[in-house]
């Protein structure tokens, strides 16, 4: 027979479809258990003590909690009993009560309320998931006044921390994830710019960006502007630069040492900066070579930057190196779960010939001579 700990167990379950009843203003009560209720036929040994605490805890005698109907059924070795018929909790009172909900009930209630007055657009999206509002009780007032606050003033074209807004300077920045998920039901899609994927460029935020280092490897491509600098990427696009060739070098030193060639220039690349990169134009219409190390982690990062950019080719991270600078390769005993999909033949070959039963081999791009660089630059 149905124990009160199973009752409770199955009432809580029944806790989320409580919750979107209140959201979507629908008859939940009275709420029937459904569950063991116990055979007449059962050993009295092992029926009465069952339905004893069945019904020593139900709300006849402890004033909350579920009801039990009974129904007299006959039997052969104790004639007429009582036995179970129906479990059910018949007030919304009973049912909070038993499952210890009534406090956080009271305050969701509240807050649904709020939610209901001053951003209604949320209620039918939060009947389908009710539980986030449970999940941050604590936070809810301020995620709607970040709420209003995108409604009234869309796109407002200000920094996170710089929002005229109640809440915490980090609030948004914090709390990203929750927001992004309400925002998309709460704005009109002219509130949002859709192609965006980051959070502060998808509902119109300032973002601070980095700073891009550039070399000029031919003077003709910058007349009046310094041989190496850095700007913020957007600052980039003003100055209308249109390399035939763009070499994208992970060490500094190797980008500060490239040597000048026609018609091109060095970028210095970090991982950070790959998805930013495309708001660069030229990029798009340049030939771009990656120069990084032989080693797992730099084949690693081209294949990555093919997803931005499937016209990158790899430069002197060939087996050819492997065999010239055979005395400066080390050994890398870590481990790495590699996800290289979009790396050409030549290159998977290579990466390949690293592995061995000591570990990756890897040769450092710093052990390549200048002259040799220069001799592989101009064929």
């Amino acid at each position: 027979m149905i124990s009160p700990a199973d009752i409770r167990k199955k009432a809580l379950r029944q806790y989320p479809t409580f919750l979107a009843a209140v959201l979507n203003k629908t008859h939940f009560f009275p709420l029937y258990i459904k569950g063991n209720k116990g055979k007449a036929n059962a050993p009295l040994e092992q029926l009465y003590p069952a339905l004893r605490r069945l019904l020593e805890n139900a709300k006849v005698q402890k004033g909350f909690g579920y009801s039990v109907q009974l129904k007299t059924v006959n039997t052969r070795h104790a004639g007429e009993i009582s036995m179970p018929d129906d479990i059910y909790f018949e007030h919304v009172e009973d049912y909070l009560k038993f499952i210890e909900k009534e406090a956080e009930f009271l305050k969701f209630r509240t807050l649904v309320q709020q939610t209901r007055k001053q951003v209604p657009h949320l209620l039918s999206y939060l009947g389908k998931q009710p539980l986030l509002v449970i999940k941050h009780l604590d936070i809810w007032e301020e995620v709607l006044r970040v709420l209003i606050y995108f409604q009234e003033n869309p796109k407002p074209n200000r920094y996170a921390r710089e929002l005229p807004i109640e809440v915490p300077s980090t609030f948004v920045e914090n709390h990203q994830k929750l927001l992004a998920e309400l925002l998309e039901v709460a704005l009109p899609k002219k509130a949002i710019h859709e192609k965006e994927k980051q959070f502060e460029r998808r509902f119109g935020l300032k973002v601070i960006e980095p700073l891009l280092r550039i070399r000029f490897l031919d003077e003709s491509l910058s007349p009046d502007l310094p041989h190496d600098f850095a700007l913020p990427i957007s600052h980039w696009n003003a100055q209308n630069i249109k390399p035939k060739n763009t070499f994208l070098i992970a060490d500094e030193i190797n980008f500060s040492r490239f040597p000048n060639h026609p018609k091109s220039i060095a970028l210095l690349l970090s991982k950070e900066i790959f998805e930013d990169l495309l708001r660069l134009p030229f990029l798009h219409s340049s030939n771009l070579y990656f120069w990084g190390d032989i080693s797992v982690a730099a084949f690693q990062q081209l294949s990555d930057l093919r997803q931005y950019f499937t016209q990158v080719i790899s430069f002197l991270m060939n087996e050819k190196e492997l065999e010239v600078y055979a005395d400066f390769i080390e050994i890398d005993r870590k481990t790495a779960d590699l996800d290289v999909l979009t790396l050409h033949p030549a290159e998977r070959a290579c990466l390949n010939a690293l592995q061995t039963k000591e570990g990756h081999q890897k040769l450092l791009q710093k052990h390549i001579r200048q002259a040799y660089l220069e001799s592989c630059l101009l064929n």
